[in-house]
């Protein structure tokens, strides 16, 4: 078995292609085929170029608390049937060490695309019965912070029932500051980068697997 990625998709969330690296791009990389590749994004540009993804607007789940807020980010999903897998990554807004409304305009930037991604999920395993679900990527907020439904979105049934199993919520603290150097400014907090799995609704009330 080679020790290399042999499969890979990327996103391409920004379709200026002038500030290509403003959106935060992610991939999935496999051993294995990937198939239904799809790329969610604020808004679609039309590419048509061989090659390029298949595109969809990104939707706004109908919640409340969840904001029509304008984010460049979106989430990159795919099939890996080999392996009997669903694939959906993403990269969140941080709040940059921000305050106040601009930190909670960052904040609605995250759930949007959260929600967006569990609706996505929780339909393709209704579909998929016999799949299970990994989520993951950078979230930009860790599981305990207290103020952000990010995780709730995903974890605990608000989008559609979708419950997903974080495989970083016992982990604890993940950082360990030096006082004064700012260079990580929240100390004693748990992962933001969180995969995640999960099977449909029936899988998970016959089997207790997640």
């Amino acid at each position: 078995m080679p020790t290399y990625a042999e499969y890979l998709v990327v996103s391409d969330f920004n379709p200026n292609d002038d500030t290509q690296y403003s959106s935060l791009e992610v991939a999935i990389l496999s051993r294995y085929p990937l198939t239904n590749a799809v790329e969610f994004d604020r808004g679609t540009d039309g590419d048509s170029r061989s090659g390029c993804l298949t595109e969809r607007k990104q939707k706004r789940v109908n919640l409340d608390g969840i904001a029509d807020v304008g984010v460049g980010r979106g989430f990159l999903a795919a099939d890996g049937p080999a392996l009997g897998r669903i694939v959906a990554v993403t990269h969140l807004k941080s709040s940059s060490d921000r305050s106040g409304d601009v930190d909670c305009d960052n904040t609605l930037k995250r759930e949007l695309v959260a929600a967006a991604m569990a609706w996505h999920v929780a339909a393709w395993l209704d579909e998929n019965p016999g799949l299970t679900a990994v989520v993951g990527g950078n979230l930009n907020v860790d599981e305990t912070n207290g103020y952000d439904d990010t995780h709730a979105l995903l974890a605990r049934g608000l989008v559609d029932g979708l419950r997903l199993r974080s495989l970083t919520r016992e982990l604890g603290n993940t950082s360990d500051d030096t006082p004064g150097d700012r260079a990580f400014p929240y100390p004693r907090v748990g992962a933001i980068d969180v995969p995640s799995v999960g099977a449909a609704r029936a899988s998970l009330s016959k089997s207790g697997r997640y």
